[in-house]
């Protein structure tokens, strides 16, 4: 996932399903678009909740692993991913 996100990272969507596993976490799934259209899964990651703090905590987590700043995110209308994302341009669906 790491090597994808390399390459992939012009615009990562972002979405999260809603304690919907045996421990009752949030999921955070982050996807990218290669060349050919396809979706590939560059990092996903379970928070304690849907708090600011739990989103910022994994963008830091993101910009240290992958060691680069992403431009734009696409996520649905989540005032704390907004927040804790803070990148050039979010887009929601």
């Amino acid at each position: 996932m790491i090597a994808l996100a390399q390459y992939f990272t012009d615009f990562v969507l972002i979405d999260s399903t809603y304690k919907r596993n045996r421990f009752n976490m949030p999921l955070v799934n982050i996807v990218g678009v290669d060349n050919f259209g396809r979706t590939v899964m560059l990092a996903f990651g379970m928070i304690q909740d849907e708090t600011i703090r739990s989103y910022d905590w994994l963008f830091q987590k993101l910009k240290e692993c992958w060691n680069k700043d992403v431009r734009i995110f696409i996520c649905d209308e989540d005032a704390s991913i907004h927040q804790g994302i803070q990148p050039i341009l979010i887009v929601w669906f």
